[in-house]
């Protein structure tokens, strides 16, 4: 998905799910866990009958390929991790734990293999410690990707995402999910704060604003909001609330008002529909639709109607909309058509190392072809004055 975008990874999950399927043949059963996350569970007598079963699924594999945008070919890969009962657990918690701790030691540990499909002897608790050493030593850093304003072909804004070096625990989703089982996501928070304002600081044009991802139900005291506030450089920063949805009302809201007390500006991220935000609107500045919603929205009435009712409430609350993921040039244009200011996705730019954030661009084709809608409308209203 990062690389080729949704529609080409959709294909790629669905020839990965159709290899899977037939371990159905032999009484597996299969799920998908979460969008990129299958879960298979096989049973037998021995251990010898399940391996030649996996064995099989890893030759399918590493034989497979599909067609990224009818020209490129695509080479499928995976990575996987395996536990066996009764040695790695006798709970299916226990299990799942195990397999997925042992898929993320494996999948940054892969060289040529196309699936390595081993017994990893590592722990849950490895994985918690790891966490605790990443807090303690603040060793993440920061991609950003750009928001574009529509109406003048310029980056507004970056939106920064999260990176840990680590190789357990490389993936940022895996991180905060170890740290909310063990309650530091109060000192996530305030890294990511921390680490984010000073890699701003030092590779992002202070003219853009950055915004920063951040936990609905955690409130930073105000030594720490303090201590962050004097240390703040000139960038205009907006806070992106990930996660609400269920979050205590009365928490959230006691979250913005001090955020805003030190000039942060806020953004409610992953909008599902407008009733969702309806009742924090008012002390808000940005709202972003979910992905879910712009995906080929040019064409799905059930997102239009609800991008409808996101707009009407921005303006009704006074605030603006940013589309995220967009990756077509068709839900683009649409979204110009509605007036959506601010746009995100692939179409225009992916997330890019801080090194390199100064000189982040936009894609030539995205560029060219809003600078083209910029020309018609304001010919449009030239032509309309001289009549």
């Amino acid at each position: 998905n990062d690389t080729y975008g949704h529609d080409n990874g959709d294909r790629y999950l669905r020839k990965f799910a159709e290899i899977l399927k037939s371990l159905e043949d032999y009484g597996g059963l299969i799920s998908r866990r979460s969008g990129d996350e299958f879960l298979a569970l096989i049973y037998g007598e021995e251990r010898d009958q399940i391996q030649p079963l996996i064995d099989e699924i890893n030759r399918a594999i590493d034989g497979s390929s599909i067609l990224i945008d009818d020209s490129a070919v695509e080479k499928m890969r995976a990575s996987c991790g395996v536990a066996w009962y009764p040695e790695n657990g006798v709970t299916l918690g226990d299990l799942i734990n195990y397999a997925d701790n042992a898929l993320y030691e494996n999948k940054y540990r892969l060289s040529d293999e196309t699936v390595k499909m081993i017994r990893i002897d590592i722990s849950i608790e490895n994985c918690r410690r790891t966490v605790k050493e990443i807090i303690e030593k603040k060793d993440i850093h920061f991609a950003f990707q750009p928001i574009v304003n529509a109406e003048n072909a310029r980056i507004f804004g970056y939106e920064s995402f999260m990176r840990t070096y680590d190789n357990v625990v490389a993936s940022s989703e895996r991180f905060i999910e170890l740290a909310r089982e063990q309650a530091k996501l109060h000192l996530v928070e305030e890294m990511v704060f921390e680490k984010c304002l000073a890699s701003a600081a030092s590779y992002v044009n202070p003219k853009k604003r950055v915004f920063i991802h951040s936990f609905p139900n955690i409130i930073l005291p105000d030594l720490t909001l303090e201590k962050l506030f004097s240390k703040m450089p000139d960038h205009k920063f907006v806070v992106e609330i990930n996660d609400y949805h269920g979050a205590d009302k009365e928490i959230l809201i006691s979250k913005i008002k001090s955020l805003k007390s030190y000039n942060f500006e806020i953004c409610l991220d992953n909008i599902e529909s407008a009733q969702i935000a309806d009742d924090v609107a008012g002390l808000i500045d940005f709202i972003k639709p979910s992905m879910n919603i712009i995906r080929n929205i040019n064409i799905n009435s059930i997102n239009q109607a609800k991008l409808r009712e996101i707009l009407r409430l921005a303006r009704k609350k006074n605030c603006k909309v940013i589309a995220p993921g967009i990756e077509t040039y068709e839900e683009f244009k649409y979204l110009i058509s509605k007036r959506v200011v601010y746009l995100q996705g692939y179409y225009f730019a992916g997330p890019i190392a801080v090194p390199l954030a100064k000189r982040h661009q936009i894609s030539k084709n995205a560029l060219d072809k809003m600078k083209a809608i910029i020309n018609r409308k304001k010919n449009k209203r030239l032509a309309g004055k001289n009549n």
